[in-house]
């Protein structure tokens, strides 16, 4: 009786650790993506919803830090991409173009916390990185490397 115990135990503490190291890697913190060939346009691209930003005439956009008050929303999480190629790389989050990142350069932001989605095009080839979905854990840093 007292062995089976003590079996008993040791099985929940392997199995309590398990949980524990499960919980802890639910969302990494790095994401390596490899280039690929674009089976598609650009311009009929899913992965694309805000290709370029613009602005029209006399409407610029709202400035919402200024409004004062405590901060209310999603935390912001330092992104970092380092790029591996020899191209420049246009940055995709959930659609929109937050960017260009230069051949064998990185490219630093504050992006929301949460799931989001991120993708990358070479333009003017068919290279193509992504998409892929990736968590920003709540204050942390996340980094995405492309490689050839």
């Amino acid at each position: 009786m007292k062995k089976q115990l003590q079996l008993t135990i040791a099985l929940v503490a392997i199995l309590a650790g398990s949980v524990i190291a499960v919980a802890q890697s639910a969302h990494p913190k790095r994401l390596t993506s490899k280039s690929a060939k674009s089976k598609t346009s650009p311009d009929s691209n899913p992965n694309i919803k805000v290709a370029t930003a613009t602005n029209v005439a006399g409407k610029p956009q709202a400035n919402h830090s200024k409004k004062g008050g405590k901060h209310r929303g999603a935390t912001q999480n330092y992104f970092h991409v380092d790029n591996q190629t020899g191209y420049y790389v246009t940055l995709f989050l959930d659609g929109a173009n937050i960017g260009t990142v230069a051949p064998y350069g990185d490219s630093y932001g504050w992006e929301p916390a949460g799931s989001h989605t991120v993708y990358g095009n070479a333009p003017g080839t068919t290279i193509t990185f992504g998409p892929s979905t990736v968590f920003f854990n709540d204050g942390e840093s996340f980094t995405w490397t492309l490689t050839p």
